[in-house]
């Protein structure tokens, strides 16, 4: 029952990890060019980066469980829902960097600028003095410039913090979606019925 379950949570990681990378790509794509007004662009962000993803990990959470037999333990849960959700954050993850990197580096970049534009817009309306502005520009620049260099000993610190978060959101996943199979009584063979 446990190959079955790291199987298809693997599968199902596979495809979560598939479609988050494309909702992550389109919002590159939005950002770059269409993204204008502040309040549309951090509802759209929003939506894409936290709703779709808690959406789909609760509806693949469930298929999972679904998938073998609709009863599993807190440990099967928890080793089920760890496998899927690190194949989903090596796929959208390794995924996000082709794209940035080899595929459609302007866009990307694009994006990067029209996001700081954005951040610079939401930033005047709050009527906030133009030295504040530009030192949050530039922590967000610095940001963005860091994911830029990748460095062995920075790959392996992100990859070891998303191991330990992963754990602890499939523990949580594990806890809520739990379900014991349920316990049959044994009737001793002489019983009178």
């Amino acid at each position: 029952m446990d190959i079955l379950l790291r199987k298809e949570g693997a599968l199902r990681g596979l495809l979560f990890g598939g479609i988050l990378l494309a909702v992550n790509i389109l919002l590159i794509y939005y950002t770059a060019y269409i993204a204008q007004v502040p309040g549309v662009f951090f509802v759209v962000s929003f939506i894409g980066s936290f709703v779709v993803q808690i959406g789909l990990a609760l509806l693949f959470t469930a298929s999972l469980r679904k998938k073998i037999g609709g009863y599993w333990t807190l440990k099967q849960a928890t080793s089920g829902l760890f496998v899927m959700l690190f194949v989903t954050y090596l796929i959208s993850s390794v995924g996000r960097w082709v794209f940035s990197n080899y595929i459609d580096q302007a866009t990307v970049q694009k994006a990067n600028t029209e996001t700081l534009a954005i951040q610079r817009k939401a930033l005047q309306s709050t009527h906030r003095s133009e030295a504040d502005i530009q030192s949050t520009l530039e922590a967000t620049q610095k940001s963005m410039n860091e994911g830029d260099t990748l460095s062995i000993g920075r790959v392996i610190q992100n990859l070891l913090i998303s191991v330990i978060l992963i754990f602890a959101i499939a523990a949580i996943l594990g806890a809520l979606f739990k379900r014991e199979p349920p316990l049959l009584r044994q009737v001793p063979d002489d019983a009178e019925l």
